[in-house]
């Protein structure tokens, strides 16, 4: 009996989520490339990333507690509690939900509903950068990084998937970005980080 493609969506989507890398993170690569708990692809760092596979144990998220910098019931909120707790496990500063960030992260995500994207067309907003950047304007932060997911199962099933990717991981994990939002509609999912 063949199995519905919607049961394999879980499988694809862990292998098939993307994300962007900025100018300037093979610093960020190199210095995670030292610390034994961070793995990467030796892929092109360049661009659009497909996550590979990892013969490595997948991580638990540590405990998730209320977070001032997280503020909130709703799904941003929960999204950005559950990446400040793997930051915080990994001794890196927490980050702020902002609300600029949010609707820089809300518009792709409604984007990529409209354009009803699939794993098979799949992708990042070529102007994200812009977007983001424009809903920062006259603030001192500017883009950093974008994580986007295809996954019907919520946030704690969302992120991890990201920390199990070496690229969504490495933005999660980057040093010195200090702000995120978050955008989902539906299935579809955005983080935005921000310096």
């Amino acid at each position: 009996m063949a199995f519905p493609l919607f049961m394999h969506f879980r499988r694809i989507l862990k292998i098939l989520t993307a994300t962007v890398l900025l100018v300037g993170f093979a610093t960020q690569i190199a210095r995670a490339q030292q610390d034994e708990t961070l793995q990467y692809d030796d892929e092109d760092l360049s661009g659009v990333i497909i996550a590979q596979p990892s013969n490595a144990p997948v991580m638990t998220a540590p405990s998730v507690n209320v977070d001032r910098d997280c503020p909130g019931a709703g799904v941003y909120a929960e999204v950005c509690r559950r990446i400040n707790s793997y930051r915080r496990h990994f001794g890196l500063n927490p980050l702020r939900l902002d609300a600029r960030l949010n609707v820089a992260a809300q518009q792709w995500s409604d984007q990529m509903r409209s354009l009803k994207m699939t794993i098979r067309n799949f992708d990042h907003d070529p102007n994200w950068q812009a977007r983001v950047n424009q809903q920062l304007a006259g603030s001192q932060s500017y883009a950093a990084s974008e994580n986007i997911a295809i996954n019907p199962y919520g946030v704690q099933d969302t992120v991890d998937d990201w920390m199990t990717s070496p690229g969504h991981r490495a933005n999660i994990l980057l040093t010195g970005i200090k702000r995120i939002g978050v955008g989902n509609t539906g299935v579809y999912w955005v983080t935005d980080f921000s310096y």
